[in-house]
C-alpha cells in the first residue's frame, strides 16, 4: 500500500491531533500548491496575481507579523484576491475532518475580517477562481483522509458563483465529474479550466492509519464558460493526478506537474493548449513531487520547490521549467526539506516560499525563503510568527502577502501572518 505508507507523518492531523483539542490557540503554529489565477487567487493554497505592469513594483517583504485571526480554524480552504483588493476565504476542513461552509473576507486596509453568508454546502479541497466580472467560481471539493489527501468517500460535482457585490450565491453546473483536490486556472479568454482531482471512489486503504483511505485520481478535465455558466468536458490528461502544481504560462497555455496518480507520486508534467483543447506531455521533472509548491518567476519560468517522493522522505530540491526549451533545470535547494509549503510570486518577480512541514523533524516550520532568479539562489527572509503548513498565501494589491490557517502543531489554526517591508 505504497502511497499511504509513504505519506505517514506528512500530516500533523494524522499524528498529533486529538479530537476536541484546542485548535484555535493563538500560539499554535500554523503539509501542495497551485499558482494563482490571473488577477486573483484560486484553488487550494491559491495566491493573488502579480501587480499590474503600469504601477511600480512594491518592495519585497522583509519579514512577517501577526495580523487579525480568521473567525474559524481551517485547512484545505481557499483564499481568493477579489477585484476590490479584499481576500475571500471559503470552506476547508475543521479539526474533526468535517467540511465547513464558513466564509469570511479580509480587508487589508483595516486588517479586519468580516463574516459572510455561508456556502450552500460545506466544501474542502475545492477551487475558488476569480472571474473577469468580479464573481468567484467555487467548484467541487471533497472530504480528506488522515494523511491530508482526498479520501474517495465524498467528492462533489456541484459549483456556485459568489457575487461580492451582494454576498449571494448562484448554483451552476453540475460539473462533468466529481472532483476533489483538483486544480483550476482562468484562461486568457475568461473561461476556467478544471483539471484532474480525486473521485468519490476509494483507491486504497491506509493500513498504517485507522479509518484512512485515498481516492481514485482522475485524468479528465473540463471548462467553465461564464458566458452561459456551463461546464463542458475537454481533452483528457495523459495520466490521472491530484495534489499537483498548476500554472498559467505567459503564452496562455496551462502547465500541470507532479502530484498523485492514486497510488504514488509522479514526476510527469503536461501542458494544456486552449487552441487545440489538448494536453501534451512535457519533459518529466527531475524529481517526483507530492505536496510541492510552485510559482511563476518574472521571466515566465516556473519554479517548483520541495514536496516528497512516495516511500521516501521529503526533499529540498528545487527546479525550474523553461517553456521555450521544454526543460527542467535543478537550482539551489531550500534550507530544509519541507512539504505543504506555499509559494508566492512577488511583484518584483521573485518568489517567496512560506512555511510547510519537515517530516524528518516531525514539525511544521516557520521559515520563509526568497528565491532570486538573477542568482538562482535562496535567501532566508525570516520566520512566520507561528508554524503552519497546507495554509493559503495570497499576494495583496499593495505587495504584501497574507498567510492564513493550515495545520499548526496541534491541528488546524485560524491565525494569520501578514508580511512587512522595512
Amino acid at each position: 500500500m505504497k502511497l499511504c505508507a509513504a505519506t505517514l507523518g506528512l500530516q500533523l492531523l494524522a499524528l498529533v491531533l486529538p479530537l476536541g483539542c484546542d485548535s484555535d490557540a493563538s500560539d499554535a503554529g500554523g503539509v501542495g500548491g497551485q499558482v494563482g489565477d490571473p488577477g486573483g487567487g484560486g484553488g487550494q493554497g491559491g495566491q493573488g496575481g502579480q501587480g499590474g505592469s503600469a504601477e511600480p513594483a512594491a518592495p519585497d517583504p522583509t519579514g512577517f507579523a501577526k495580523t487579525t485571526a480568521m473567525g474559524v480554524a481551517r485547512v484545505h480552504h481557499t483564499a481568493t484576491l477579489l477585484a476590490d483588493g479584499k481576500v475571500l476565504v471559503a470552506g476547508g476542513d475543521d479539526a474533526s475532518y468535517a467540511m465547513q461552509d464558513a466564509v469570511e473576507v479580509f480587508d487589508p486596509s483595516s486588517e479586519t475580517w468580516a463574516e459572510l453568508p455561508p456556502l450552500p454546502e460545506g466544501r474542502s479541497n475545492h477551487t475558488a477562481t476569480l472571474l473577469a466580472d468580479g464573481r468567484v467560481l467555487i467548484a467541487g471539493g471533497g472530504t480528506s483522509s488522515a494523511i491530508g489527501l482526498p479520501n474517495g468517500v465524498v467528492a462533489l460535482d456541484s459549483a456556485v458563483l459568489f457575487d461580492p457585490a451582494d454576498g449571494t450565491y448562484q448554483e451552476v453546473g453540475p460539473m462533468t465529474a466529481k472532483r476533489a483536490d483538483h486544480r483550476a486556472e482562468r484562461l486568457a479568454d475568461g473561461r476556467v479550466l478544471l483539471i484532474g482531482g480525486a473521485s468519490d471512489t476509494i483507491a486504497e486503504e491506509c493500513t498504517v492509519i485507522p479509518n484512512c483511505t485515498v481516492g481514485v485520481a482522475l485524468d479528465s478535465a473540463e471548462i467553465f464558460d461564464p458566458a452561459d455558466e456551463s461546464f463542458t468536458a475537454t481533452g483528457s490528461l495523459n495520466g490521472p493526478r491530484y495534489s499537483a502544481v498548476a500554472a498559467s504560462l505567459e503564452d496562455g497555455r496551462v502547465l500541470i506537474a507532479g502530484g498523485v496518480d492514486s497510488f504514488t507520486s509522479v514526476a510527469t508534467a503536461e501542458i494544456f493548449d486552449p487552441a487545440t483543447a489538448t494536453f501534451t506531455l512535457t519533459t518529466d521533472m527531475q524529481y517526483e513531487r507530492l505536496f510541492a509548491a510552485g510559482a511563476l518567476l518574472g521571466s515566465g519560468k516556473l519554479l517548483i520547490a520541495g514536496g516528497k517522493k512516495a516511500d521516501v522522505a521529503p526533499h529540498a530540491h528545487t527546479e525550474l521549467y523553461d517553456p521555450s526549451a521544454d526543460s527542467w533545470t535543478k537550482v539551489a535547494e531550500l534550507s530544509q526539506p519541507r512539504t505543504g509549503a506555499q509559494a508566492v510570486t512577488l511583484q518584483s518577480g521573485r518568489v517567496l516560499h512560506i512555511g510547510g512541514y519537515n517530516q524528518l523533524a516531525q514539525t511544521a516550520v516557520k521559515d520563509v525563503e526568497l528565491f532570486d532568479e538573477a542568482t538562482n539562489a535562496w535567501s532566508l527572509l525570516g520566520e512566520l510568527t507561528s508554524k503552519r503548513s497546507l495554509h493559503t498565501a495570497t499576494l495583496l494589491e499593495d505587495g504584501r502577502v497574507l498567510a492564513c490557517g493550515g495545520f499548526g502543531q496541534l491541528g488546524p489554526v485560524k491565525t494569520c501572518d501578514l508580511s512587512v517591508s522595512e
